[in-house]
C-alpha cells in the first residue's frame, strides 16, 4: 500500500480490511481529519498504489504503471516508465525522487519526466526533509544525504537494524531521520550520522 501526506490532507491506497465495504483495491482515498475518516477520490476497484507521494504539482503514484494527477481524479502515464520501490516528494516543490534497483531517478516536473542521477548511491528508501534536503537509505542501512535535492550525495551513518520504512523531517537542530525497523523506531537527530532507539521525545 502507499501512504503520503500533503498539508492537512492524507492520501492512501491498498486493500481494505476484512468486513469493509470499501472497494478492493482501494484506489486513491483521502482524509482531512488526521485519518479518522476517509473519502474515495479516484480509481476505486482499479489501483493499488504501492508507491505514492505528493508534490506541488499534484500526486505521483505507481500501481504497476507510473502515473501522475493534478486533480486527484484523472491520471496520466509518465513519459519515462520506471519501476520505483519508493517515491519521495513534498507539497512545496516539484522535485520527486524515485528509488529503483537500477539506481536513483529524479524528476523536476512533479513526476512527468525522469532522468537518472549520475553517481548516485543505490538507495531503497528516500525522503525530502526540505525542498533541497534529501535523505536516502541503502538496502544495507547506509545513510546518504543530499543538499541539492538529490543531485549529489554524501555518505553519513548507518541504521543499526534492517529498515522497513523511513522519513526525514526538519527541526531547529537540523535534519531528523526516522527509520522503522523490526526492533522499533530508530531516530537520528544529526542528519543520519548516528541513530538511537526512539524513546518518545523527538528532541532526545
Amino acid at each position: 500500500m502507499g501512504f503520503t501526506g500533503g498539508g492537512a490532507t492524507l492520501y492512501a491506497s491498498g486493500h481494505p480490511g476484512a468486513g469493509s465495504n470499501l472497494p478492493d483495491p482501494l484506489g486513491l482515498i483521502g482524509s482531512t481529519d488526521g485519518g479518522r475518516t476517509w473519502v474515495e477520490l479516484s480509481r476505486q476497484g482499479e489501483s493499488d498504489f504501492h508507491a505514492l507521494t505528493v508534490t506541488r504539482g499534484g500526486l505521483v503514484g505507481f500501481d504497476g504503471t507510473l502515473v501522475t494527477t493534478r486533480d486527484l481524479k484523472t491520471w496520466t502515464r509518465t513519459t519515462n516508465q520506471i519501476q520505483p520501490y519508493a517515491l519521495a516528494g513534498r507539497p512545496d516543490t516539484t522535485v520527486v525522487l524515485a528509488t529503483t534497483e537500477n539506481g536513483l531517478r529524479r524528476s523536476t516536473d512533479a513526476g512527468r519526466t525522469w532522468t537518472t542521477v549520475p553517481n548516485a548511491p543505490v538507495v531503497q528508501f528516500a525522503a525530502l526533509s526540505g525542498p533541497s534536503t534529501a535523505v536516502g537509505v541503502a538496502p544495507d542501512g547506509t545513510v546518504h544525504t543530499s543538499a541539492d535535492a538529490g543531485q549529489t550525495w554524501k555518505q553519513t551513518g548507518t541504521v543499526p537494524d534492517p529498515v522497513q520504512a523511513m522519513t526525514a523531517t526538519k527541526s531547529g537542530k537540523g535534519t531528523q531521520v526516522w527509520a522503522v525497523t523490526a526492533s522499533g523506531v530508530q531516530l537520528s537527530t544529526d542528519g543520519g550520522n548516528t541513530f538511537n532507539p526512539y524513546t518518545g521525545k523527538a528532541g532526545q
